[in-house]
């Protein structure tokens, strides 16, 4: 019953969010239906198997079944609980000296709203730290004017900082890129470098950081809520389970 329950609610999750709030194309929407598919499945199989083999010692198929899913939802609390870690890491760190900006989308040239919250989150932390620099990550999109990272710095600088104290990364289209190519931008491989970037994304972004061979890492999550952060949150995962696989994220890294 419960795997019933939780498909239903994956349903009931992705009808407003897919039709009314955020739309189909939204990245990674599919995995709701998918889950729901998995988990009603799923529970159709055991209650099968339960009357099927009621009283007496389950088929290896059936426990197989029941081992590879429950290896994989503890897979899943496991880094969910880290992702919840990194959302709570909001504080700007006394000892920052060089804060490593995300790009989050650029709408032709001007951010996107996720984009926005993590500019005025940098412009916080920057203002926080005077004696500080940043480094802005993220190339151009096919449509767009300007680069994420001309971008940020352009926003930080309507907003009071200098741009001098902004070096800029434009190369980049993926997180794991942003982590490589700033890497070799850096020049102080030994000091802490602090990812400033959307509040369910820090504890991703921050492994990556020490996995692409950052020294001392830190984070500072831009407010991110509302209907929309389930999806965000659950998308992570599945980032991360496909870092992973290419080797974008080492185990030794975790930054717990």
């Amino acid at each position: 019953m419960l795997f019933y329950i939780f498909g239903i609610a994956c349903i009931l999750y992705y009808i407003p969010a897919a039709g009314w709030i955020s739309g189909f194309h939204t990245s990674g929407l599919w995995v709701w239906p998918a889950a729901a598919v998995l988990f009603i499945g799923a529970g159709a199989y055991f209650r099968w198997a339960s009357r099927r083999w009621k009283g007496r010692r389950k088929p290896l198929h059936v426990r197989l079944a029941a081992g590879a899913l429950g290896a994989w939802l503890l897979l899943f609390a496991v880094f969910e609980a880290g992702v919840l870690w990194g959302m709570g890491k909001t504080d700007v760190p006394e000892d920052a000296g060089t804060f490593l900006i995300l790009g989050g989308g650029v709408v032709v040239d001007e951010p996107s709203p996720a984009l926005r919250q993590r500019i005025e989150t940098a412009a916080r932390c920057l203002e926080a730290r005077p004696e500080s620099t940043a480094i802005a990550a993220g190339g151009t999109g096919e449509d767009d004017l300007i680069s994420e990272a001309g971008c940020i710095r352009r926003e930080l600088a309507l907003l009071g900082i200098e741009e001098e104290r902004i070096w800029l990364e434009e190369q980049s289209s993926t997180t794991a890129e942003n982590m490589g190519f700033s890497y070799e931008l850096y020049g102080d491989r030994t000091g802490k470098i602090t990812v400033v970037t959307s509040n369910f994304h820090v504890f991703r972004s921050m492994w990556m950081a020490r996995s692409a061979g950052f020294q001392e890492v830190d984070g500072v999550g831009a407010p991110f809520g509302g209907w929309m952060l389930p999806h965000y949150m659950v998308r992570e995962f599945m980032t991360f389970v496909v870092d992973l696989w290419r080797g974008n994220l080492k185990i030794g890294a975790v930054p717990l």
